[in-house]
């Protein structure tokens, strides 16, 4: 039997049918599961409730949606710390699990690599002038590099 041919009028168990069937299509923080239930009509007791009953069975874990938010943000946008911290509040990730899976990785990640990888990534030639390295130093101030990675990888892009 498939989850989408289960029919009935229990607002808990269509509201719990929902939740199931946009946490397979991806990990979703809590906030972003109760805004979406919330969206789709169901009352805010029917969302506390299938929220606590997903988060007891672990199908909602924000720690283990936020380590993979930020490892594909590392990886494939090239992303820095602060940026990375932005984009997991936006999706509802609380401020202390955010310092908390930011710590974890400052040890595995080596942001004047990402830096320099997203450097060379944008930036295909030398940079040669003033203006060119400031195209380049506010590039990576958008994506969320400190100061001291930034003038690095500008520092050692040339080499």
């Amino acid at each position: 039997m498939k989850i989408e041919n289960i029919r009935t009028t229990d607002p808990f168990a269509k509201a719990l049918k929902d939740s199931i069937l946009l946490l397979s299509y991806r990990g979703r923080s809590r906030m972003e599961l109760e805004k979406r239930l919330l969206q789709r009509g169901y009352d805010e007791g029917t969302v506390r409730s299938v929220i606590r009953y997903l988060q007891e069975r672990q199908f909602i874990d924000d720690q283990r949606v936020a380590r993979g938010i930020a490892s594909f943000l590392i990886e494939h946008r090239r992303y820095g710390n602060e940026r990375i911290r932005m984009e997991l509040k936006k999706r509802g990730i609380e401020k202390d699990l955010v310092d908390k899976v930011l710590d974890e990785l400052k040890g595995d990640v080596d942001w004047r690599k990402q830096a320099l990888l997203a450097l060379r990534k944008r930036f295909k030639k030398r940079l040669s002038g003033l203006k060119e390295k400031k195209r380049a130093y506010d590039y990576l101030l958008r994506r969320g590099f400190d100061i001291e990675v930034i003038n690095y990888a500008i520092n050692n892009f040339n080499t």
